[in-house]
């Protein structure tokens, strides 16, 4: 999803729940798009049926984003 258009990430973001777990590596731009405020937004879209665990890692420059089913 990191480096994809977002009609392409809005698609798999639909399909999410379906999963258990969840787990998306990503850095903080892509093609203009601000990937930490739109996984944040994805976090938050699915807080109810997700707890989210977030890391950013200084070294590599690159975000965390972890999932589980409630």
């Amino acid at each position: 999803m990191n480096e994809a258009q977002i009609a392409v990430r809005d698609k798999v973001k639909s399909i999410l729940h379906k999963f258990d777990n969840i787990f998306i590596a990503y850095n903080k731009q892509f093609d203009g798009i601000d990937n930490v405020e739109y996984f944040d937004s994805t976090a938050s879209s699915l807080q109810h049926e997700f707890a989210f665990t977030q890391i950013k890692d200084q070294h590599r420059r690159a975000w965390f984003l972890m999932g589980s089913k409630r």
